[in-house]
């Protein structure tokens, strides 16, 4: 490095440029990390929010204080701008410094952004986060600001660009929950709002695709097996919850095991699990999880009622047949809470557990060439809309909670196994389209509604 009255200091403005690139860089790759969960499976998002926030903060702090300590000794930003950071007497910094330096940005953040803007007043140029760590910024090159301010407007299209894309790719995935297949009926005027789709699902209904491998469903129900009464009920209800070993904070009430589980930064899950019951594994019966409160060790209540995902749809449960340890079934409540618990904070959780008992279950039979006829079931009406392949379109009208599913068989009267459906999440009356796509195509589908719902609630409290 030349002598001091040499050195010429990167200004306020090249590092503005720089930055700016540099936190494009860094979308990028949280876009990708972004794009890749949500086409595996859009609620993973959500799920794994806490690890996505702290994987921008790794990505961030490896990027900048690796670049930074780099024989590039800058990031891209400051290579494109050329621009590098130093210490004060012109050598390349440690990883350990450059990690120091980038952790004073949040001192220079605070109080709108000061400590940035003292680069373009301090003598040396220096931001607030460059003095503590005893760096400098250095012009190693000339080049227009002009020149510069294109380069940065240039990655400022690109990065709108990716979040309009990745924008519009949420908000498709949101619309498409209320379109049943696209090219099988839309939802009538009156259609339920709340009616969603399992993630996974193939919107191609309607056009011409490759037929879908058929895959009949092992150890498919009778009807006649899934009309069980309230006492029926209640005598398997009476049973014990499954003896599957715990890790985390649990209890037992009514018959399920309830463990709390796998914190994030503003949620965790609450898994149920309880003895194999007629109707629970696979989706005609289920139930929901009201939370009261979460209190942490100083004993304030940190459940957050007001989250977006706490709503009647997430609060939900989805039962799903298990085989290990031993044969039960399962399900899992995403519980939202406000930022600062985590897993040794937590002193209890107080709640409900509900369970919808579909009572007095009827069915009807809907096969091709009967197409907009209306059929009565259990004092709902049933038509179909269209069978396109694998692809199954009917409309329902009646009690939101009384719809329990569509069954499709073959033509040999075989029961096929579905691979995405539609789910009523409001309990009210509704008017609307379902859809379900099958793993083969059926010949017909029998429409399975509850005359009643019987509802058996099971306080509990869950302390470490």
């Amino acid at each position: 490095m030349t002598a001091a009255t040499d050195v010429k200091y990167a200004g306020f403005w090249r590092r503005f440029i720089a930055i700016h690139i540099d936190l494009f860089v860094i979308f990028t790759i949280q876009f990708c990390l972004y794009a890749a969960l949500s086409a595996i499976d859009a609620a993973l998002i959500q799920t794994f929010s806490g690890a996505l926030n702290l994987s921008y903060l790794v990505v961030y702090w490896l990027y900048f204080a690796g670049m930074e300590c780099s024989s590039y000794q800058g990031t891209l930003g400051k290579v494109l701008v050329g621009i590098i950071v130093t210490d004060t007497d012109g050598n390349r910094i440690s990883f350990l410094r450059a990690t120091g330096r980038n952790a004073g940005k949040i001192l220079s953040s605070l109080i709108f952004g000061i400590g940035y803007l003292l680069a373009a007043f301090t003598k040396r140029k220096q931001a607030l986060h460059d003095m503590p760590a005893n760096c400098l910024v250095i012009r190693e090159r000339d080049s227009s600001l002009v020149k510069l301010f294109l380069i940065a407007i240039l990655f400022m299209f690109l990065a709108f660009a990716m979040l309009f894309g990745f924008t519009g790719m949420v908000l498709w995935s949101e619309v498409k929950k209320f379109l049943p297949g696209l090219g099988g009926g839309m939802m009538n005027n009156q259609a339920d709002m709340s009616t969603m789709f399992e993630p996974g699902m193939d919107m191609s209904s309607g056009m011409n695709m490759e037929p879908v491998p058929e895959q009949v469903k092992q150890g498919s129900i009778a009807t006649s097996e899934r009309q069980l009464n309230l006492q029926e009920y209640e005598k398997l209800l009476a049973a014990s919850p499954p003896a599957i070993d715990t890790t985390g904070p649990a209890t037992t009430v009514g018959p399920a095991l309830l463990e709390v589980t796998t914190f994030f930064t503003d949620m965790f899950w609450l898994e149920v699990s309880m003895p194999p019951i007629p109707n629970f594994s696979d989706g005609m019966a289920g139930g929901t999880i009201n939370i009261k409160e979460i209190k942490n060790n100083s004993g304030t209540n940190v459940y957050d009622p007001n989250h977006n995902f706490e709503t009647d749809f997430f609060k939900s449960l989805s039962f799903n047949q298990q085989d290990m340890p031993l044969p039960h079934i399962k399900a899992i409540r995403q519980v939202n809470h406000k930022p600062g618990l985590d897993e040794d904070s937590f002193a209890g959780l107080t709640g409900t557990l509900v369970l919808s008992l579909p009572i007095s279950l009827e069915s009807v039979t809907l096969t091709g060439g009967e197409e907009g006829q209306a059929k009565q079931v259990a004092g709902s009406t049933v038509s179909l809309s269209s069978i396109n392949g694998s692809d199954v379109n009917i409309n329902y009208q009646g009690q939101g909670q009384n719809f329990l599913g569509i069954l499709g068989f073959n033509a040999a009267g075989q029961e096929l196994e579905s691979m995405s459906r539609s789910i009523l999440s409001d309990t009210g009356p509704v008017d609307t389209s379902l859809f379900i796509q099958f793993q083969g195509e059926p010949a017909s589908v029998e429409v399975l509604v509850a005359s009643d719902i019987v509802e058996k609630s099971y306080p509990f409290v869950i302390e470490p």
